[in-house]
This record gives structure tokens, C-alpha cells and sequence, in this order.
């Protein structure tokens, strides 16, 4: 029995190969038939003793990219499931949980539905606090749902436990915005980029309100000093993100270039050209 249970395990590698090939050939179904088979034949029973070490590298990786085409079949049961089994790979725990959060966000029909997810991602936050992937979900979820008080006691309960935390202080200042208190939301994104001075997502937002104060500051001398210190943060996020791909920050900079240097400054004609 246990010569047949090793030339078993064994022969499971060749079900990884013929997965890999169809792989390699975007042939969906049969990457979900052989890898899936080799995901969902880890537990069984004639396996339990088996020492399953030499499966350790890859493993998580075959999880993963399995629960990727099995989300690209429509078939979200499998895509959680695998996205579970290559979470116990630290190398592929943050991707696979992202996967599943996002897979589960898509799958919300109504307020029932959305009730449960929240109360999902809560029973996740509870048992792992640092996951910021998750309290940035939770947060996203309350704002969707129009639910600022428990939003706002998120946040707060964060920022008491942790009061440099990026994530919390961007969100914060995220809503400051929509309140429309530039004060506000300027304090907490200076403090968000020197706690991480590396995205420029922060940079753009905060050049952006100190835009809107050099729009309404009354004297002119104080309106440059507004304008000059967004320009100077937007400089920054175009140095992070020269194409734009983590954030938009074209249109901003050239409006801040406007209102500090004027219309027909060669300086804000190059930040025009830049916008696009």
C-alpha cells in the first residue's frame, strides 16, 4: 500500500507539468483540470502520512496562479479556495489574499451581501490588526456603504494604537478632503509622506489642497507661498510616477504651475505638456 501511495504522490508532479503546459498556452480549462486536480488531491487521506516537503517551493505559486484562472473561469468557489491554499505561502500570502478580497468585493450583489463581507474583513482585522490590505478594504467598504461613523472609529481606533500609521493617515486625510477641510487633510498628508516618502499617490493629493489654498488665500504673497509649496510636492510625485500609473497628478501640477508662475511662464507651458 504504500508503494502505491508513493507512485501516486509521485505521478501528482506530472498533473504540475501538464498544468504548466496549458498554462503556457492559456488553455484555461485544462490548467484548472490538472493543476486543480493536484491542489485538490494535497489532503487526501491516502496522502496524510506522506512527507509533502519537496512540493514546499512551488506549492503556493501553483495555488495561486490556479486561483487566478479559475477567477478568469468565473468560478469564485475554486478561485477562494486556492487563493486559501497559497496563503499558507508566506511568499504568495499577500497576492493571494488581495486576489480574494478583490474577487469577493466583485461578487456583491446587494446590502446583505455586503453586510456579510464586512463582517468578514472585521473577523479578518481582529486576528490581524497589521494587515493593511484588509483595514484599507474594511474602510473602503464602510465608505461604500455610506457607514461614516463606524469609517471614522476605524480609523481612529488605528491611529490610537498607531499614530504613524500611512494607511490610517491617508485614509484620514482621505475624508478631510471630502469634508472639504483642506487644514485638515494637509496636516495628515505631511505626515503621511514622512512616515513614507516613496508613493506618490499622498504627494498629489497634497499638492492638490495646497492648491485649493493658494485659490483662496486673499493676499497674493501669501497665495504663492501656497502654490509654491504644492508645486514643490507634485515635482515630487512626477519624480515618483513619471507616467502617471499609481496617480494623476498632470492636471494638478499644472495648475499649481499657473497660479504660480502665470499663464505664459515657459515653466507652466512645459507643466501644461506634462499633463497629458
Amino acid at each position: 500500500a504504500d508503494t502505491n501511495k508513493d507512485q501516486v504522490w509521485n505521478a501528482r508532479v506530472q498533473l504540475v507539468n501538464a498544468g504548466q503546459e496549458a498554462a503556457q498556452n492559456m488553455d484555461t480549462p485544462n490548467v484548472i483540470k490538472y493543476w486543480g486536480t493536484f491542489l485538490d488531491t494535497d489532503d487526501a487521506p491516502l496522502f496524510e502520512s506522506i512527507d509533502k516537503s519537496s512540493q514546499k517551493d512551488y506549492f503556493g505559486q501553483v495555488a495561486l496562479y490556479t486561483a487566478r484562472f479559475a477567477y478568469q473561469a468565473n468560478d469564485i468557489e475554486r478561485c477562494k479556495r486556492y487563493c486559501d491554499q497559497a496563503a499558507k505561502d508566506p511568499a504568495q500570502a499577500k497576492e493571494a489574499l488581495n486576489l480574494k478580497l478583490y474577487v469577493a468585493q466583485q461578487s456583491l450583489k446587494d446590502r446583505t451581501d455586503s453586510l456579510n463581507f464586512v463582517n468578514e474583513l472585521k473577523s479578518m482585522y481582529a486576528q490581524d490588526e497589521a494587515n493593511e490590505d484588509v483595514f484599507n478594504m474594511l474602510f473602503n467598504m464602510y465608505d461604500g456603504m455610506g457607514d461614516k461613523t463606524a469609517q471614522n472609529q476605524l480609523i481612529e481606533e488605528k491611529l490610537a494604537k498607531d499614530p504613524n500609521n500611512f494607511v490610517a493617515l491617508f485614509d484620514k486625510a482621505l475624508i478631510k478632503m471630502n469634508e472639504n477641510d483642506a487644514d485638515a487633510a494637509i496636516d495628515l498628508l505631511k505626515k503621511a509622506v514622512s512616515v513614507k516618502s516613496d508613493d506618490a499617490l499622498p504627494y498629489t493629493y497634497l499638492g492638490a489642497c495646497l492648491s485649493v489654498k493658494g485659490a483662496n488665500a486673499e493676499k497674493v504673497a501669501e497665495s504663492k507661498a501656497f502654490y509654491k509649496e504644492a508645486v514643490e510636492n507634485l515635482d515630487k510625485a512626477k519624480e515618483l510616477d513619471p507616467n502617471m500609473e499609481r496617480a494623476k497628478w498632470g492636471y494638478n501640477r499644472f495648475q499649481a504651475y499657473y497660479g504660480l508662475y502665470g499663464a505664459d511662464d515657459p515653466r507652466t507651458k512645459a507643466a501644461e505638456e506634462e499633463s497629458h
